[in-house]
């Protein structure tokens, strides 16, 4: 895969050269196997100069010739005999020496034309490879300086091209921001002054037009599809910047929307394709297999005989496209395209490998769609394609149109087949139960914990354990909410999630979810579930549920449980803590859900040189029940009189306030010091070492359960309900 240089420096500002850039992503995996410089165009224009014409007159073997001489900052003139009609005394222009090689393989020669010897050529545009007109010599600005190489006065730029060889689990590098991306850590992790831009796509904006309709019939070969209609475009060249960094790595150009697919797939490494609006029969997309023997025609011209296993893009007549390798003759942009259909996919990797073996097509697409795209910059590059046309070729662009709601659908039956065939075939029985509608993890509230803990009470004498799939950024909330909701669990309700979707080649998601699943089946001998509690699973690592906390964003080891041990660890065998997990509920009793939570609550974060607006903002505000105050080392905060007083009024009007250490690790104790024995004094209750998203949690179910008796809520936020803290 080639990288230029200078497009790579368009996302990663470093002062690396570009050998040092090579060494370094030797260095992190990514060999180079070549480092190549090259000249914008090619040679550089090696030879060619700024010339002035000091004298031009007509030839006298000849009704078109002219014989100029030329000061090129010699001491004697050039003589040169030139054809173009422009040329004159008093002119600044280009000139070829002797010796001079343009395009491939024309060289300048002296020679004798017409009787009069020549000793180099004023060139032209077309001549020179800067541009297409021929209609005569190219005259420069009055002040160009005699003698200047041409390739400085053009501003041609040199630039360097990084050819990685990619292995077969590094696609998430086959793109210059793939590439910068891990320059990036691996430059931040050294000490090296460096700045990472990625393009902003917020700007993008949906229109009012009707998006062309996606029906998709073979969802485990597409589980991501979205497409936008962009109307009224104008097709043209691309401008000169977007067929240079084409040029740069050996692409083609061919017209402003095919660039603009071609640019960002090599910009962000996911492949997309534009369609002829005009072209989709029916004013449909749909997504399905082949008919076992249809016949395709491809972009190039070569009819080829399908099988049920391939996967096409199709209209409501016929296939426009082999879906992730190569495009129809019949649908593609031309001059007199008007309206644009532009599809940006996640289509299954093996799917596209295979359709690409079958038919002998090996395109940039299916090289990196085989090899497991990721599907969370499907809309990124959608969103980027689509301002860019609006930018370079104008029109409307109208509103997304998504098969899908998420990146992946977790719930989809059919999409687990696909991607985690380990699920239906070995000795535990798995039954996926969809919530409606997905959610993205952010948005999640206390309905959806409601949600979740009903879907456990509904099911609970049919199964022996659940799993859910959540999303890690508010999993640790979710899994601490449960943990309050519960009394009487006497069976695994386990949380698990990835850091990558399911259906990227590098993904967690599988090892994750089939090893949540052996430990949410995990029974011992007398038939007793072995984690009869809520956890939380990720990367090896089983923790209790109101015990976790999101640490890093980045690595597959996302959640720790900094003040309590992990209650299982998973490596060949799963090797449970029996003593650290909690005990058996009464198996004869029911479960029971307590579902009420009061939201009236906030957190309020210390820090040095905190004001008494900012701490009078969150204590004064209306209908206030409840506060985790966040303070410094064993629960220390600032000695501020006004402080100590804000605090104990909030206690007075009835607001639960507890205080939890800003550390990750340590607990509060309230006392140890003068300034916490001021907090105790105006009715702070100590949190111990429960984690935020515990306390948070929990105080909403105290305030939602027993919000009308003070003294048995300030208890229970005192001692451990269920394993959330240690009490000193």
């Amino acid at each position: 895969m080639k990288i230029s240089y200078n497009w790579l420096k368009d996302y990663l500002e470093c002062d690396l050269s570009p050998e040092a850039v090579a060494e370094a992503l030797t260095s992190i995996g990514l060999e180079v196997d070549s480092l190549e410089q090259v000249e914008e165009i090619p040679g550089g224009l090696a030879g060619v100069i700024v010339a002035e014409v000091v004298e031009c007159v007509d030839h006298p073997d000849s009704d078109h010739l002219h014989v100029t001489k030329l000061n090129t900052g010699d001491a004697e003139l050039l003589q040169v005999v030139c054809g173009a009609p422009n040329v004159a005394a008093g002119q600044k222009v280009l000139l070829a020496t002797v010796g001079t090689v343009l395009g491939e393989d024309f060289k300048i020669k002296k020679s004798k034309i017409r009787g009069v010897e020549s000793f180099g050529m004023i060139c032209a545009e077309d001549e020179l490879g800067i541009g297409q007109s021929h209609d005569g010599i190219m005259v420069l600005d009055p002040d160009a300086v005699v003698g200047t190489p041409a390739k400085d006065y053009l501003g041609l730029a040199t630039d360097a091209v990084i050819e990685i060889g990619l292995t077969a689990n590094r696609v998430d590098a086959a793109s210059h921001i793939g590439v910068a991306r891990d320059l990036y850590a691996y430059l931040k992790h050294n000490g090296v002054p460096c700045k990472l831009n990625i393009p902003d796509v917020s700007a993008f904006a949906e229109g009012q037009g009707e998006a062309i309709p996606v029906e998709v019939t073979a969802a485990d070969g597409a589980p991501r599809y979205t497409g936008t209609t962009i109307k009224d475009v104008k097709v043209a060249a691309s401008p000169e910047w977007l067929q240079k960094k084409l040029l740069s790595i050996g692409l083609r150009p061919i017209n402003n929307i095919v660039d603009i697919t071609n640019y960002v797939l090599h910009e962000v490494g996911q492949p997309l394709h534009a369609f002829d609006a005009a072209k989709i029969t029916g004013g449909k997309v749909i997504v399905r297999r082949a008919e076992e023997g249809e016949k395709f025609v491809t972009l190039d011209g070569v009819e080829r005989t399908l099988s049920s296993a391939d996967l096409m893009i199709a209209n409501t007549e016929k296939s426009m496209c082999l879906a992730g390798v190569f495009g129809g003759e019949e649908s593609g942009v031309t001059e007199n395209t008007v309206d644009v259909f532009l599809e940006s996919a996640y289509f299954h990797p093996t799917w596209v490998r295979k359709t690409s073996r079958r038919h002998a097509l090996q395109t940039d697409s299916s090289f990196r769609f085989e090899r497991g795209t990721d599907p969370n910059n499907v809309i990124y590059a959608l969103k980027q394609a689509a301002m860019l046309i609006k930018e370079l070729a104008g029109g409307t662009i109208s509103m997304v149109c998504d098969a899908q709601t998420g990146a992946l659908q977790p719930a989809d039956l059919q999409t687990f087949k696909a991607f985690v065939p380990e699920l239906f075939a070995g000795e535990v029985q798995v039954e996926m139960i969809p919530f409606e509608p997905l959610l993205d993890s952010s948005d999640l509230n206390p309905d959806n914990w409601r949600m979740m803990a009903h879907m456990v009470q509904t099911n609970y004498d049919a199964y022996d354990g659940f799993v859910i799939l959540h999303g890690t950024d508010t999993m640790a909330y979710s899994a601490s909410a449960l943990s309050f909701m519960f009394d009487n669990l006497c069976k695994p309700v386990v949380f698990t999630g990835s850091q990558l979707p399911v259906g990227v080649l590098r993904s967690d998601a599988k090892e994750n979810l089939l090893t949540a699943i052996e430990i949410a089946a995990a029974y011992d001998a007398e038939g007793h579930a072995m984690v009869p509690e809520v956890a939380l699973y990720m990367d090896g690592e089983l923790y209790r549920g109101n015990r976790a906390t999101k640490r890093n964003a980045e690595h597959f080891s996302a959640f720790n449980s900094y003040n309590y041990p992990a209650l299982a660890k998973a490596g060949v065998h799963i090797t449970y803590n029996r003593s650290l997990i909690q005990p058996l509920g009464n198996e004869a009793r029911p479960l029971h859900v307590f579902e009420r939570f009061d939201t009236r609550v906030a957190i309020l974060k210390l820090f040095p040189g905190i004001t008494e607006e900012v701490v009078a903002a969150v204590l004064d505000m209306p209908n206030l029940r409840g506060v985790v105050l966040e303070t410094f080392g064993s629960g220390n905060a600032p000695s501020h009189e006004w402080l100590y007083q804000r605090l104990h009024a909030a206690v007075e009007r009835g607001v639960l306030i507890v205080n939890k250490t800003q550390c990750n690790t340590g607990s509060v104790s309230m006392g140890q010091y003068a300034v916490s024995l001021n907090l105790m004094k105006a009715g702070v209750i100590s949190g111990y070492d429960i984690t935020t998203e515990a306390l948070l949690t929990k105080m909403m179910h105290v305030l939602g359960e027993y919000g009308d008796d003070t003294e048995k809520m300030k208890h229970l936020l005192s001692v451990a309900v269920c394993g959330e803290m240690t009490v000193f």
